[in-house]
């Protein structure tokens, strides 16, 4: 599977979820596949935002994205340790597919790094017979296609559309980053004393590359660390 980031978005109903079923049971068997929400596909694992930093390679769904990745908050400590997780997808050889009900309630980072954009149309009164309908664009061409209610009706049994998805607590402070943020700093003070405070966040994220440690965006919550701990301690 060439790595991908993919965004699903579509009202109460469309069949965003079902997409991504139908996504994991093509990939069943052939890689690693993590949801946010319980599978009955073969392979398939049910993960926290905690199990990121573990996943190297395969198929990462996401439900309810805006829980994870939500628009409003893009400084908050969740976003900032969601989007490393996005930039490195290549790296990790992981393929990402979020699903919500607006695209303008997730971040702005996985918007635009998005290669293929997927619209779950809504349906007609009469679910039980209506297939169900998607356009998508990929390198500026738009196309469509569908799931046929039949197709459906065998994705049913594999995953409970009435499911709460896992979701981050709303004061989420990633473990490892926070740790990682904690060890920087504290050799940096050990570096330069009390000269720490004078730091810029071009300095510090030069520090990280020179110590083979350098992560996007890590360097600006190691200056924020600095400049928290300089205020509370004056």
């Amino acid at each position: 599977m060439i790595p991908m980031l993919g965004d699903i978005n579509g009202d109460v109903g469309s069949g965003k979820s079902l997409l991504m079923v139908l996504l994991a049971k093509l990939c069943e068997g052939k890689v690693p596949i993590f949801a946010n929400f319980n599978l009955k596909v073969k392979g398939a694992t049910l993960i926290d935002v905690n199990d990121l930093e573990g996943i190297n390679s395969g198929l990462l769904l996401i439900d309810e994205a805006y829980s994870w990745l939500e628009s409003r908050t893009s400084t908050s400590r969740l976003n900032q340790y969601m989007a490393r997780i996005i930039f490195q997808s290549r790296k990790r050889r992981l393929s990402m597919f979020a699903a919500e009900q607006m695209r303008s309630s997730i971040d702005l980072r996985y918007r635009d790094m998005s290669s293929l954009t997927i619209l779950a149309l809504t349906r007609e009164q009469d679910d039980t017979v209506s297939d169900f309908k998607y356009v998508f664009q990929k390198n500026y061409a738009i196309s469509r296609f569908r799931i046929p209610m039949s197709l459906a009706k065998k994705l049913y049994p594999l995953y409970d559309t009435y499911e709460f998805p896992q979701t981050p607590p709303s004061e989420y402070e990633p473990n490892r980053l926070n740790k990682t943020v904690k060890k920087t700093v504290t050799a940096l003070k050990k570096k330069y004393g009390k000269n720490v405070t004078k730091l810029t966040k071009s300095m510090i994220s030069d520090y990280l590359m020179e110590k083979k440690a350098y992560e996007r965006g890590l360097h600006e919550s190691v200056y924020a660390r600095i400049k928290r701990e300089g205020i509370a301690e004056a």
